[in-house]
């Protein structure tokens, strides 16, 4: 195994300290339900904070510390191929060990988004995106009075389909024609700078594809991480995911999440959430002109419709820009339609480098699984009725309510009106000696582990951890049951 070791100490940053750094911080947080996100900087560059991505290993094995390593060089050497101010830059790469635990760890350029928004989700909500929302000065530092005070009703759709639209056409163009496509467009996953140059996040979804179909054995591996962002990620990539033998299109993915964010913007993200469909498309107020409002929904459902997408040419980028100019060409000039993701590059053939190989999209993971390895099958029950029922052979499992910003891999939120239980209540995680169940939240559980002799039963606090021993039954706030069951 290569361990590569950092040549400069990273320092944490301490952000009650430092305001403005701790607001730039803290929605990322949210953004990402892989990595843990903090601020550093250097002994010899101090005050220039640094992005710091991290996965901490809990007691792991070699192999578990070689496939986290793999997915880390694999995000690497993507930014490293692909050489683009699209992406931050990656500065810096080291594994860190302790005596129980290991730290993998890629440190990347702070982008401080214009008005010191984080990502384009914060830009919009702080106003910015409404006609006459932007301060008439340019200061980084404007006060939130000033920020309404200049918010009209009507987004500004223009500037969004020329800032905001047109560079995420030609970001998505650049990866299409070097063989990659990035699967996770959301509004979380870019941000703004004070020039309205756009960079893009999320680079683990940054995935492989031959002659337009997405061919990236690597991520169907459970080791991988899930790709699935609720709303953003269509059902034919869901199933892909999942091992399904389907031709997902990598044109037709990123139709779908251009029309998802096209719509929440134009709504102001009031259906924030919700899953798309006509019906919700056609009833919904869109924060425009009547007559702009009738050609967008033609265009979103042109977008996101499985049965249109089908007549797109997959291999051909140019066919989704065709989407756009028939649906809007009555609202701009030709010009501005026409050049939507006209990028300036023009290159058909994908440049080949000595640090992109094959390895990366199918031999990632160096080990093989073992066969004999224990999965689990999580079921839940309300009322004693079985109501979910699914199979997992994660390293990790959660158990909890999904949202735009959490997703989770049982979700509570249909049989949940109430909100009782936590975004993130059990999670369920794999060590040398088998699986145990954590509480992640301040929800009350009971629990009986194990079966005869072995079976133990208590209550589980918050940050606590109880091993399954086989099977164990868990109950959350008196209403859910958990079972949860290892199998080989």
């Amino acid at each position: 195994m290569i361990e590569i070791v950092s040549k400069d100490t990273w320092i944490k940053i301490n952000l009650k300290d430092r305001n403005s750094l701790a607001n730039s911080v803290e929605p990322m947080h949210k953004s990402s339900g892989y990595f843990s996100i903090t601020l550093r900087e250097t002994e010899k560059m101090k005050g220039i904070p640094y992005i710091v991505l991290s996965r901490t290993l809990k007691e792991p094995n070699e192999n578990q510390i070689a496939d986290q390593i793999a997915i880390f060089k694999r995000i690497i050497s993507i930014n490293n191929y692909l050489h683009t101010t699209f992406l931050p830059e990656i500065v810096d790469f080291y594994v860190k060990r302790k005596e129980h635990s290991v730290k993998v760890r890629m440190v990347k350029e702070f982008f401080k988004g214009k008005f010191s928004t984080v990502n384009f989700y914060d830009y919009f909500k702080r106003g910015y995106m409404y006609e006459g929302g932007e301060p008439s000065n340019t200061k980084d530092e404007i006060s939130d009075v000033e920020w309404y005070a200049a918010k009209n009703t009507k987004v500004a759709y223009k500037k969004f389909l020329d800032r905001v639209v047109k560079q995420i056409f030609d970001f998505q163009e650049y990866l299409f024609r070097r063989g990659l496509i990035h699967v996770g467009i959301c509004p979380f996953h870019f941000s703004l700078g004070v020039d309205y140059a756009i960079k893009f996040f999320g680079e683990r979804y940054i995935v492989r594809h031959k002659n337009g179909v997405i061919d990236d054995p690597a991520i169907r591996d459970e080791r991988y991480g899930s790709l699935v962002i609720p709303v953003h990620t269509p059902a034919k990539l869901r199933r892909y995911l999942e091992g399904e033998d389907v031709e997902v299109g990598a044109i037709e993915v990123f139709a779908y999440q251009l029309g998802v964010l096209i719509f929440n913007t134009l709504t102001s993200f009031r259906y924030n959430g919700k899953e798309l469909s006509e019906e919700l498309i056609m009833k919904a107020d869109f924060d425009i002109g009547r007559n702009a409002a009738e050609r967008f929904k033609d265009l979103i459902l042109s977008l996101t419709s499985e049965e249109i997408l089908k007549a797109l040419d997959v291999s051909d980028f140019d066919s989704l820009r065709n989407v756009f100019y028939d649906n809007l060409h009555e609202l701009f000039e030709p010009s501005l339609v026409s050049n939507i993701g006209n990028s300036e590059w023009k290159g058909d053939e994908m440049m080949q480098r000595e640090y992109i190989s094959d390895d990366l999209f199918e031999n990632l993971f160096e080990t093989k699984q073992n066969a004999e390895k224990k999965t689990l099958t999580v079921r839940v029950y309300i009322n004693k009725a079985l109501v979910i029922e699914k199979m997992f052979g994660y390293d990790e499992v959660i158990i909890g309510r999904a949202n735009l910003l959490n997703s989770v891999d049982v979700d509570l939120s249909k049989h949940d009106p109430d909100k009782i239980v936590s975004r993130k209540a059990l999670r369920i995680e794999r060590d040398v000696d088998g699986y145990y169940v954590v509480n992640t939240s301040h929800n009350t559980v009971v629990y009986i582990a194990g079966n005869g002799n072995n079976r133990v039963q208590g209550l589980l606090k918050t940050d606590e951890r109880v091993k399954v021993n086989g099977v164990i039954r868990l109950v959350i706030e008196g209403k859910f049951g958990i079972e949860i069951v290892e199998m080989v």
